[in-house]
């Protein structure tokens, strides 16, 4: 299963996926224009079915789940 959220900028996302479990993640956002995969400053899994993804800026785009 493969899951895409979108979200607007923020400095923190919350995602919730209900997977039942802890999911791989890749973290998509917008940088000058351009979509890059990146390393935010932080993940946390909350639960099984939710996780908190925090930047030191405000971001756009999109977390993939696996």
């Amino acid at each position: 299963m493969q899951t895409l959220f979108q979200f607007s900028s923020s400095d923190t996302w919350v995602v919730n996926h209900n997977y039942g479990y802890y999911p791989v993640t890749e973290v998509i956002v917008l940088l000058d224009g351009v979509y890059q995969t990146i390393l935010p400053e932080d993940v946390v899994m909350n639960s099984e079915n939710q996780l908190t993804i925090t930047f030191t800026a405000p971001r756009a785009g999109f977390v993939r789940l696996k």
